[in-house]
């Protein structure tokens, strides 16, 4: 589901606990933008996990059947 960053508002709109995946050219601000909406989300007592796109796709070929990870 597409979303536009103006509806990413609120640490209400993220407790559904969907993944997001943000992406853009260099220099236009995806950091900075989720750098403020992680601190709304942790002030409201919930996690947030950062992961770099080369990381994630390790953490997902090591990921076994039996749901054990190496």
């Amino acid at each position: 589901m597409k979303r536009r960053s103006g509806q990413l508002t609120t640490a209400a709109q993220i407790s559904r606990k969907e993944n997001l995946v943000f992406y853009g050219h260099s220099g236009t601000g995806k950091t900075f933008f989720f750098e403020a909406l992680d601190q709304q989300v942790v002030e409201a007592g919930m996690r947030v996990a950062w992961f770099r796109l080369e990381d994630l796709g390790a953490l997902m070929r090591a990921h076994r059947a039996d749901d054990s990870i190496t």
